[in-house]
């Protein structure tokens, strides 16, 4: 299992206790900011 995935697999309580936030709102912020990096990793070096 890598790193960090173990805690992916916790049950809801734990997950929330652990980032604060519950699963669904966690996988959207990620997905959010995710796409934002790919964003500007595709505009890096255009001025």
């Amino acid at each position: 299992m890598k790193r960090g995935q173990h805690t992916l697999t916790q049950n809801d309580t734990d997950f929330k206790g652990f980032f604060g936030v519950e699963k669904e709102v966690f996988h959207k912020m990620h997905a959010i900011l995710t796409s934002a990096y790919q964003r500007e990793r595709r505009n890096v070096g255009i001025h």
